[in-house]
Order: structure tokens, then sequence, then C-alpha cells
């Protein structure tokens, strides 16, 4: 089925390979999924994506130098 950025928990600290693996497939999934239309510049999809990787690289620790709004 269709993923949706909601479905998939961040994890900074896989239990396994496999769990991992896993992680990434379904976040790569996510990203590459039609429902994103390719994530065109200045589309409603592009936002869905940026928040997604901004919310998922703050959920492992990164420091963010900007909002999520930038």
């Amino acid at each position: 089925g269709v993923l949706c950025a909601q479905e998939l928990k961040y994890s900074a600290a896989p239990q396994s390979a496999a769990t991992y693996a896993d992680s990434v497939k379904a976040k790569v999934q996510y990203l590459c999924s039609p429902s994103l239309k390719g994530r065109m510049a200045g589309t409603n999809e592009e936002k869905l994506t940026s928040k997604y990787i901004y919310d998922y690289l703050q959920s492992v620790g990164v420091m963010m130098l900007s909002s999520s709004e930038s």
C-alpha cells in the first residue's frame, strides 16, 4: 500500500542490522512513492518531503540551523 510519513517511525538506535535495513527500506519507499508525485520544486509534495527529512534528522540528534519552515 501507499506509505505515509506518519507511519514511518524514526529510530536513532536500531536493534539489529535487519531492523535497520527495514527502516531504511521503508524511508526510501516513502520518498519514492507515487503519493509524492516526483517531489517537484514548489509543490506540496516537495514540502512534505522536506519536512519528513528535517524531522528525521532532528530526531536523530542533528542540530538544525533553521526552522522546518525555511
